[in-house]
This record gives structure tokens, C-alpha cells and sequence, in this order.
């Protein structure tokens, strides 16, 4: 079977949200409140054919990295972000005799950052809403905290998108991450390098947590796999 020719994008987004605006408890940050502020964040394009196996050698040589602290405003930021993933969607339908969206792959991101990036979108004028619904159907999205849901035994019948450290703890259990909050005081005291870092090490642990759990499914698969054909010996 041949490998499908596109690329998984792996990404980790952060944001800053003043005091004023902070919550207890859920995302506290909203694309729309200009006291808030979207830091930005790194991708890395994993060749489906190259880097869905092990671990890479060198993460941050593999990054895309887009900053605020790097760009001289928020919108411009913003512009960059938009014009990478435009250019990963070209990429994309310009791959074999048919089209495979590429793959946007994180933890959490089907409830914060790919709804925060449309937003912002929007907000900055480069996509109106016809076109941002568009923009959004060249990509498919994985996201992790679903895809474990399998991975675990549920105490109860109630399926729910598992946390980031509760994936960690399983795939990468040397790793764990404090909640993004803590993001907020190290922007406040202007430690960038700190966050730049927090980010690739938050994607390679995502990459991992793909790895590790297609490598569940398919033992899982094999034993089934295993027990049809069992099945099959002593009902001749």
C-alpha cells in the first residue's frame, strides 16, 4: 500500500491574557479582546512517508517558529501564521493524481487553537466568512485528546476528550506540562526564550503521543486480528 503523500502539522499555540481578563477555570483567552494577546507558536510539517515512526533527532531544527516578540505587531504576526498554513494547503492539493488535505495534529486544538487562528482571521481582515469556512475545508484536523479516549479505560459511559498531561503520562511520562497559564507570568517578566522552548518540547511530546498511539492500535488491532482467526481454527 502506497504512503499518502502529505504532510501532518504538528502545532502548539500560546497566548497572554491580562489579569482583568483571567478566568478560573476554561480558556480565558478570546481572539476578540484586545487586552489579550496571541504569542504565537511553532509548527512542524512531519512527512507522512519520513516522520510518523520514531522519535526525530532534532525537533527544533524541524520547527517553524512565529513570535510576537519577533514581529512589530500582532497583526503581522497573525499575517505570517495565515500565509504559512495557505502555502502548507497549496502543497497539499498539489500532491498525487487526487487531493489529501493535510493533516493539522495537536492536543486540544479542535476546541482552542484552530477556532482562536479562524478568529483571527477574521478579526485582522484576511478572510471574511465565506472564505474562512473554505480556508478551514483544505485541512483535516487530528486531535489527540479524542483520539486517546480509546487508550484508556473509562470509569464510566461517558467518552471525553482526555487532558494533555493525561496523555503525557502515558506516552511521555518523563514529561509533563504546567497548565498555560504559567505562559502569562513568563511573558509578563519578559522570559521569551523560556516559552520558545516550553513550545518545541510540548510538540515533540505530541509527536510522540502520535507515535505511541499508533502503535496501540495497531497491537490492539493485531490481538483482534489474533482472536478472529482463533475463532475461525475451532469453528471448522
Amino acid at each position: 500500500m502506497s504512503q499518502p503523500q502529505t504532510n501532518v502539522v504538528f502545532f502548539d499555540l500560546e497566548y497572554y491574557v491580562p489579569e482583568q481578563s483571567r478566568k478560573k477555570q476554561g480558556l480565558a483567552y478570546n481572539p476578540w479582546d484586545s487586552e489579550c494577546r496571541f504569542l504565537g507558536g511553532c509548527f512542524m510539517a512531519a512527512s507522512a512517508s519520513q516522520d510518523l515512526h520514531d522519535g526525530i533527532d532534532n525537533y527544533s531544527g524541524k520547527m517553524d517558529a512565529f513570535w510576537l516578540w519577533n514581529y512589530p505587531s500582532e497583526a503581522e504576526l497573525v499575517e505570517a501564521v495565515f500565509y504559512y498554513l495557505s502555502n502548507i494547503a497549496e502543497q497539499g492539493s498539489r500532491n498525487g493524481n487526487r487531493r489529501v488535505s493535510p493533516l493539522l495534529c495537536g492536543i486540544g486544538i479542535t476546541h482552542s487553537d484552530l477556532p482562536v487562528l479562524l478568529d483571527l482571521f477574521r478579526r485582522y481582515g484576511l478572510l471574511d466568512n465565506p472564505k474562512a469556512f473554505v480556508f478551514q475545508n483544505q485541512f483535516r484536523s487530528l486531535d489527540l485528546s479524542q483520539l486517546a479516549v480509546a487508550m484508556f479505560n473509562n470509569s464510566n459511559r461517558l467518552l471525553y476528550p482526555k487532558a494533555k498531561n493525561t496523555i503525557l503520562s502515558k506516552y511521555t511520562p518523563d514529561t509533563l506540562f504546567e497548565s498555560g497559564r504559567a505562559v502569562w507570568t513568563l511573558y509578563e517578566q519578559e522570559k521569551y526564550r523560556i516559552i520558545e522552548e516550553r513550545v518545541v518540547e510540548e510538540i515533540a511530546c505530541t509527536h510522540r503521543g502520535y507515535v505511541g498511539i499508533l502503535d496501540d492500535i495497531r497491537y490492539l488491532k493485531g490481538l483482534e486480528q489474533e482472536d478472529k482467526e482463533m475463532r475461525q481454527k475451532y469453528m471448522v
